[in-house]
């Protein structure tokens, strides 16, 4: 089923603003208020310090969340009645 030209924009411009507010907590999150508790070297997780797979983490989770911004961005291209 096809997304009406609105709906698409309110879901892409939904995205788009919890993209934006995602990164600032990923900005909060990997600098010093919130890397704080993560920062010694133990305990390890798979062989690496809690500090680097807090990181990592954040890295992967921004991958999933500029896919599915993307995805909303080629529905929002597809919809009937869009000029790009």
């Amino acid at each position: 089923m096809s997304e009406t030209p609105i709906s698409a924009h309110r879901r892409l411009r939904r995205e788009q603003r919890l993209t934006i507010a995602f990164f600032a907590l990923y900005t909060l999150a990997v600098i010093f208020p919130g890397v704080v508790p993560f920062r010694g070297p133990r305990p390890f997780i798979l062989g690496f310090p809690l500090a680097l797979v807090w990181a990592s983490a954040w890295i992967v989770l921004s991958f999933f969340v500029l896919l599915r911004l993307d995805r909303a961005y080629h529905a929002a291209s597809r919809a009937p009645g869009q000029e790009t």
